[in-house]
């Protein structure tokens, strides 16, 4: 902002240092089996995520600068430590799905069971805070194949990610939740290694920030060109 003097540009300094160890560790095991006429093929599986992360901010004074006459090259004083963070983040999740094949008919469905805690301390202030989270997410889908290459197809999603931030008074917020609605129609034509797309899309998330909670909806009609990524790849939107 400037001064009575409107050329005038007060200055601040600011400054972060980060580190970050990541370690994650996921297992799978997958099905194929039948019940009658309809094929499965089956996914179970599990991880575990841990993030720690280390944060250091600085904060300083620097030079006003004359926006109509700048002078480049002042000496700017070091900014000094104002706080030190350290967070640490477990995260586990189980899911399974089911993909099913009756004819052209094509369905699937999945869930997921999310566990996380996250752990964070002020070093500076001798302070901290605790998270702890779980939510079950679910995603299902079902495609037609028709003769002619045209495939209707419709699909659903939910999402959940924690946020390791205190709100304006000093509670935690709540985890982000999401939730996707997708239909459209695909077309493959005959002897050609692709397909086209058009689908449309909307997309709900619910999340925390330090003002009220919003909604978010965005309708998006797409067309799509696709082929497999061992070949080139071609996408046009509208």
């Amino acid at each position: 902002m400037l001064d009575d003097d409107n050329r005038t540009l007060e200055r601040e300094t600011y400054a972060s240092e980060e580190h970050y160890d990541t370690v994650t560790v996921e297992e799978q095991v997958l099905g194929h089996f039948r019940t009658g006429p309809v094929k499965h093929q089956v996914i179970v599986g599990g991880n575990w995520q841990n993030i720690r992360d280390s944060a250091n901010l600085y904060a300083g004074d620097a030079p006003p600068l004359d926006v109509f006459s700048p002078s480049y090259g002042v000496a700017i004083d070091a900014p000094s430590l104002i706080t030190a963070q350290g967070i640490t983040t477990n995260q586990e999740g189980i899911y399974g799905e089911d993909q099913m094949t009756w004819g052209r008919l094509h369905v699937q469905g999945g869930v997921r069971h999310d566990w996380s805690r996250i752990d964070t301390r002020d070093v500076t202030d001798d302070d901290g805070f605790n998270q702890a989270d779980q939510a079950t997410t679910w995603r299902a889908g079902i495609l037609y194949a028709f003769d002619s290459g045209l495939s209707p197809c419709f699909h659903y999603a939910e999402s959940f990610q924690p946020t390791n931030s205190l709100s304006f008074n000093g509670t935690p917020f709540k985890p982000t939740r999401g939730r996707q609605f997708e239909m459209g129609l695909k077309y493959q034509p005959r002897n050609f290694n692709g397909f086209f797309s058009r689908w449309r899309c909307t997309i709900s998330s619910k999340a925390t920030f330090w003002f009220p909670t919003r909604f978010i909806s965005i309708f998006t009609p797409r067309l799509a060109v696709c082929v497999p990524a061992a070949s080139k790849s071609k996408r046009m939107s509208t």
